[in-house]
């Protein structure tokens, strides 16, 4: 079997053609391609911005719950100074107890120990030597 020849300008011509249309393919395909990777963009930048603001939200949300935290343990703490240095200060009778005297050097510790402001005054004589009669340590 033998085909017809083909002029050599029907061939040119039929490949030329098939190259014009495989570039107007192309370019559609590389205008999809371009346009989709213009959409991923937008999108990925709506929500890295939306994850910046969330995080932002929820770092103003926690920093303002500490700053509750920090202010409602600073009130508590200065009760307990309030309660301890009333305590500390209290004098002592010579009929005290051992209870007694005992209360009063841990209250004093533990205005110390808190780090309560104004300092306590240095211990009565009375105090120390109660203290020693009944083998309690009183803070300085």
């Amino acid at each position: 079997m033998t085909f017809p020849a083909e002029s050599g300008t029907e061939s040119i011509d039929k490949t030329d053609e098939m190259l014009v249309s495989l570039a107007k393919r192309g370019g559609r395909a590389i205008k999809i391609l371009v346009g989709g990777l213009i959409c991923y963009s937008l999108l990925l930048t709506i929500a890295v911005g939306y994850l910046i603001y969330n995080n932002t939200h929820e770092t103003t949300r926690i920093h303002s719950a500490v700053d509750q935290a920090i202010a409602k343990q600073q009130q508590q703490t200065q009760k307990q100074c309030d309660f301890y240095g009333l305590i500390a200060q209290l004098p002592i009778a010579s009929n005290t107890t051992k209870a007694g005297v005992t209360l009063i050097a841990d209250s004093r510790s533990a205005y110390v120990g808190l780090a309560c402001k104004p300092s306590l005054l240095p211990p009565s004589a009375d105090l120390i030597k109660m203290a020693k009669k009944f083998n309690v340590k009183v803070p300085e």
